[in-house]
């Protein structure tokens, strides 16, 4: 006879490896955690530009409210801040990437720069133009 009391005349085969299917349903997985992940970075990202820009608004803010005060004028360009070493170099505008995007707003006295803000047209987290902060 061709059965053995301890084998089957057709042996099952052992599988080893993953089915499509599951291997469809992994993928589909870790792209929902990779989608995840980076609307996160995104925000973070954004939230790290505001910041920056909050920052370098604020430093030549102060930069030129002290020439004011120093030299009872205000600066012809913010290159003047530079100058007279107010600052050490013009920072860059986060959203532009430039140092020469900045938009300045003369005084009432003339074509001097009483206060500066970004060039960006992009819209904030909070619902305003950059470039009106």
């Amino acid at each position: 006879m061709l059965v053995n009391s301890n084998k089957t005349l057709f042996p099952k085969k052992k599988h080893s490896g993953f089915t499509l299917l599951e291997l469809m349903i992994v993928i589909l997985v870790l792209g929902m955690l990779f989608a995840i992940a980076s609307i996160a970075i995104s925000g973070r990202l954004t939230y790290a530009k505001e910041t920056a820009l909050k920052q370098n608004l604020s430093t030549m803010r102060k930069a030129i409210d002290d020439y004011y005060s120093d030299k009872k004028a205000y600066p012809s360009s913010l290159n003047d801040l530079v100058s007279n070493k107010y600052i050490r170099k013009i920072p860059e505008d986060p959203f532009t990437k430039s140092d020469t995007s900045w938009v300045t707003t003369a005084s009432n006295k003339g074509n001097d720069v009483s206060d500066v803000k970004s060039g960006s047209s992009d819209m904030g987290t909070d619902g305003k133009a950059y470039k009106d902060w």
